[in-house]
């Protein structure tokens, strides 16, 4: 599909769906899901409040806020001139962020191809193991994917907030291009953009987004029409019921130990959380490190959440006595200062 097609697909045919803007009161609060609504009603009063509260109702109705044309050229230009884009998206469940994601992920792929006669590959993850073992494997251009965790239960998933911007800054140089699907759970703070759903209408098959800039102003909305590669919807349709059938099997291995190892789980889980922070905020060595190195952090959590030396040494790319060297370095400076009596 050309990139003019594609553009069609993301910009609104104007007049068709609403002609004149209709504002709908209600007790004083303008309807901004007359025609493209939530899944679930109280999603749709919730957008509204939202955007009434904040009082920018014409930023959701009014056609002049229409920036799909932006939208798409702040996929594609970055690509051109070789840097990078790093793209979150917002919303409730089922409220068209995969499809908006999939939509992004075919015009990345397809602008690498025609701008930097690269063919890039798409890595997807789920969980914070799977992004930093697939950041390993990373190529010049390659799409990284970071889709919301569908399993809110098992090992780690307390300790789910953990920060990348570290990382993004360190391969910037590698014009790879991010998506976060629910940013806010990852604790990851510089997108470039931000997209949070706004309804969908069902009859056109549209789906609406609020756009933010990267200090999370909303300046329009987008639209975008469910695109047609039937082949990669079901390639993540795929790979979602895998990560989620592995999901269920290993939280039903865990739901089945006694009630008093779930609650000590559960206490570990917090204590990771509360070890992490402390050394984001205050970890310093002899040498004078003043600040915790991204690998050493990713060593000691994924070593704490029962991973071996050798799956860790494959995914942090270190010899197995340098990964345990780290993870001691580490436990020793948690002992002597958070824990010191």
């Amino acid at each position: 599909m050309t990139t003019d097609k594609r553009l069609e697909s993301l910009k609104r045919i104007k007049g068709n769906l609403y002609g004149k803007i209709k504002k709908t009161q209600r007790n004083g609060i303008v309807d901004c899901c007359e025609e493209f609504r939530f899944l679930r009603r109280s999603n749709d009063i919730s957008f509204n409040n939202k955007m009434n509260r904040l009082g920018i109702t014409h930023l959701v109705l009014d056609e002049k806020y229409d920036m799909s044309d932006v939208f798409l050229e702040d996929i594609v230009n970055p690509i051109k001139h070789g840097a990078n884009t790093v793209f979150g998206v917002i919303g409730p469940t089922r409220s068209g962020k995969s499809e908006l994601v999939q939509t992004i992920v075919l015009i990345l792929k397809q602008s690498n191809k025609e701008y930097r006669n690269r063919d890039v590959n798409i890595y997807l993850s789920w969980t914070q193991p799977q992004f930093y073992a697939m950041l390993m494997n990373l190529k010049k251009g390659d799409i990284m994917w970071r889709d919301e965790d569908p399993k809110p239960f098992g090992k780690g998933s307390r300790t789910e907030t953990w920060g990348v911007e570290n990382v993004l800054h360190a391969i910037a140089k590698m014009e790879n291009s991010f998506i976060f699907v629910d940013p806010k759970k990852i604790k990851v703070d510089i997108c470039d953009l931000y997209l949070e759903s706004a309804g969908m209408n069902r009859k056109t098959r549209e789906n609406r987004f609020m756009i933010m800039d990267d200090e999370k102003y909303y300046f329009g909305h987008i639209y975008v029409i469910l695109h047609n590669d039937e082949g990669f919807r079901k390639w993540y349709e795929a790979e979602k019921d895998k990560f989620v059938d592995k999901a269920i099997k290993e939280g039903g291995r865990f739901k089945s130990l006694p009630e008093s190892v779930e609650i000590e789980q559960e206490e570990l889980d917090e204590v990771l959380r509360e070890e992490v922070l402390f050394l984001e905020n205050n970890y310093k060595t002899k040498k004078g490190e003043k600040k915790i190195h991204d690998r050493k952090l990713h060593i000691y959590i994924l070593r704490k959440q029962g991973y071996g030396l050798d799956t860790i040494s494959n995914i942090v790319g270190l010899e197995k006595t340098s990964v345990e060297a780290y993870y001691y370095e580490v436990k020793r400076f948690l002992r002597d200062e958070l824990y010191k009596s």
